[in-house]
């Protein structure tokens, strides 16, 4: 579990991706709600789930599993190849997830300033209508491979549950984690994260404010992370 942390889930191209998926349907949420047409024949299931405007239904929220959002983003990649606008935007970024393309460079947020000035440049490319506004990620992640899972439910929303991670101990019966193993114990109060910039390199618009904002060094910018 904590080499999955460590080697999948919070491995750079792993986020990368995350970050590009996120940005698509951001870029598609716009688009629904301007009332413009996502490319391709997008499921109504997934075109109401990324517009967020109503409640899914429990039928439909069954429905929405990864087969129905990848055969969204191949409808868009093959569809909207030839558009230009939002929706070529979109099929391009389509096309990069559909044929696990990496067009994202990375910068690691290193403490408090870099955040600050992240920030800035995700202020900056919000108040602008091009697409640069949808190229730009900051990715924050934390988590402890062997915390207990807390997760919302019940009548009162705001109320957390907790539910423990629990193993077999050496008699067979069945413990929480952290009371079988020292070494779990330790791991529980351990976290790891990230603070990363995700950007694409061209977009002169994004180029520019991290320069200015001190995120690239002019003889870093042709160097691939």
């Amino acid at each position: 579990r904590q080499s999955m942390y460590q080697q999948v889930y919070m491995h750079r191209v792993t986020r990368a991706y995350e970050a590009l998926l996120r940005n698509a349907l951001r870029l598609a949420r716009r688009m629904l709600r301007n009332d413009e047409p996502l490319p391709g024949c997008t499921p109504a299931v997934v075109a109401k789930a990324i517009a967020g405007r109503e409640v899914l239904s429990t039928s439909e929220y069954l429905r929405l599993d990864e087969w129905m959002l990848w055969r969204a983003l191949s409808d868009w990649a093959e569809d909207g190849a030839e558009r230009s606008g939002a929706a070529g935007q979109l099929a391009r970024m389509a096309q990069w997830l559909v044929e696990r393309r990496r067009p994202y460079r990375s910068v690691e947020l290193a403490g408090p300033e870099h955040l600050v000035a992240a920030g800035k440049v995700e202020g900056a490319l919000a108040a602008t209508s091009g697409a640069a506004r949808f190229a730009f990620y900051v990715d924050q992640y934390e988590d402890a491979p062997y915390r207990d899972t807390r997760y919302s439910g019940g009548a009162d929303p705001e109320e957390l549950n907790v539910r423990p991670i629990r193993m077999v101990d050496e008699s067979g019966g069945i413990e929480r984690a952290e009371d079988v193993s020292d070494l779990v114990r330790a791991l529980a109060v351990s976290s790891m994260g990230v603070q990363t910039a995700y950007y694409d390199p061209n977009e002169p618009a994004i180029v520019e404010l991290m320069h200015e904002h001190g995120l690239l060094e002019p003889q870093k910018q042709g160097d691939h992370r």
